[in-house]
């Protein structure tokens, strides 16, 4: 997805953990958010909610995406 979306000219963040995917609201602006549901040390809800008071991230599109299990 990363390598698409650049080939679309955006500038694209990744981060292996729903920590580390933290960190850049802090310093950084978002136009756009894709986060995984299931990550290492913090879901996508919670890195929804974590973020919403380090920028203007309320007002951002986010979007989820996960994998069901198999059964």
């Amino acid at each position: 997805m990363k390598a698409m979306l650049e080939v679309f000219g955006a500038n694209v963040t990744t981060s292996s953990s729903g920590v580390d995917a933290l960190k850049p609201f802090a310093s950084q602006s978002f136009d756009v958010v894709v986060t995984d549901l299931r990550m290492k040390g913090m879901d996508g809800v919670e890195l929804i909610e974590k973020s919403g008071g380090q920028s203007d991230s309320n007002s951002l599109p986010w979007y989820r995406a996960g994998r069901k299990r198999a059964s």
